[in-house]
């Protein structure tokens, strides 16, 4: 099937999801769904550390919190 391909992150003149308008409105067959299978993968990922800023006119915030296993440690620092 031949439609007009355009590609995520590029620029348009009107806001767009970018899928072909023979698709629009309609269920893919299971073949032309299958196709983009190759495009994804399962990304994991395990956050150990947040250094968190809060800009203020009245003054700014910076904190540190580690979670480490099963007790988080937060720290105020200096920012």
């Amino acid at each position: 099937m031949l439609f007009n391909k355009k590609k995520p992150s590029s620029i348009t003149i009107d806001p767009e999801d970018g899928i072909d308008l023979s698709f629009k409105g309609k269920e893919p067959r299971k073949a032309d769904s299958e196709k983009g299978y190759k495009n994804f993968a399962v990304i994991e990922n395990k956050i150990v550390e947040i250094d968190w800023l809060y800009l203020d006119a009245n003054g700014h915030r910076r904190l540190n919190i580690k979670l480490n296993n099963k007790k988080p440690s937060f720290d105020w620092i200096i920012p």
